[in-house]
């Protein structure tokens, strides 16, 4: 079977995929992970929607301001980079369907619209965050050196916040 968990950015997708392998262990693998690896054997030219934007620019002054002035053009951008990493996502997974395995997958890249193409049979569970995050986030970020906004300052991390409420 492969379990997919799709949502929003921090609304606890790696928090579920953790307690799911905790009860049934597999293969889990982040669509965040899988497009790290897309990028590092492909170049823009190759794969153009992956590569927009390239390691350490997310925090660049021109990002910021786009996420800040056009969140829709940012949104577009996100889900045009999901789709191309969507299509690694189903190759890392067909390793895992011929040998019979389990696998489960989690990222924002797992979108309904491409898990309705698939012809395999799955579970699937979508997550929302509930209202402004922005203080849990910052705490977090501060109080755990592993999480990935952590390098970013406060100001950079409140933009995000108020990003992903879109």
């Amino acid at each position: 079977m492969i379990y997919f968990i799709g949502g929003a950015p921090r609304s606890g997708k790696t928090t579920v995929i953790q307690k799911l392998i905790e009860k049934k262990p597999m293969l889990a693998a982040s669509t965040d992970a899988i497009r790290n690896v897309a990028k590092g054997v492909t170049d823009a030219e190759q794969r153009p929607k992956l590569h927009k934007i390239g390691r350490g620019e997310y925090d660049s002054e021109k990002h910021m301001q786009t996420m800040q002035n056009d969140p829709q053009s940012v949104l577009e951008h996100e889900t045009l980079q999901s789709e191309e990493v969507w299509k690694s996502t189903l190759d890392f997974i067909g390793y895992y369907q011929r040998d019979g395995k389990d696998a489960a997958i989690e990222g924002v890249a797992v979108l309904p619209k491409e898990l309705a193409k698939v012809d395999f049979e799955y579970r699937a569970i979508f997550l929302v965050p509930k209202g402004d995050q922005t203080k849990q986030i910052l705490e977090h970020a501060r109080n755990n050196k592993h999480d990935w906004l952590s390098k970013y300052d406060n100001e950079v991390i409140e933009n995000f916040c108020q990003f992903i409420k879109h």
